[in-house]
């Protein structure tokens, strides 16, 4: 697959003292800009121009809440019938996809039960196709196009 880091899109900038900001499409606004940050608009734009996902069905930073503590997904797609169907997990790029990379996105889901998952440091990706109902995730190879979720 392509790597993530290469923008779907035109990215717009604001500086506002010493801090630079990006333009979040998705959330209708302007956020700092972080080397996560980049990642998740890259990987967010990514699924709409390769998936074919539409604007509309993904959520950026969507809250929830695992037990006592308040958590952020990253990104959270829905599908046709508006269920959570892939939840991603972004990291900036020098960060390493590891063990916990994998925990976290797991205890998301179990929040969210979606059938896909992804895992991105916007160089390497791991997307898993997940049977919730049996506890079992199957690593994929890619991504499959949105027109058939």
């Amino acid at each position: 697959m392509e790597n993530f880091t290469s923008p779907y899109f035109e990215p717009r900038f604001a500086f506002k003292g010493q801090n630079k900001y990006i333009f979040d499409n998705f959330r209708k606004k302007f956020v700092v800009f972080t080397p996560e940050e980049w990642v998740r608009q890259c990987t967010a734009h990514f699924l709409v121009k390769k998936i074919g996902v539409p604007m509309g069905l993904i959520r950026i930073e969507l809250a929830l809440k695992i037990g006592n503590s308040k958590r952020r997904a990253d990104i959270v797609v829905y599908n046709k019938q508006l269920q959570p169907h892939l939840v991603v997990e972004c990291k900036a790029q020098h960060i390493p996809l590891s063990h916990s990379t994998l925990w976290q996105i797991a205890q998301y889901n179990l929040f969210f039960k979606s059938k896909y998952t992804l895992i991105t440091n916007g160089v390497e990706f791991y997307s898993f196709l997940n049977d919730v109902e049996n506890n079992k995730s199957e690593v994929l190879d890619e991504i499959p196009d949105f027109f058939y979720w």
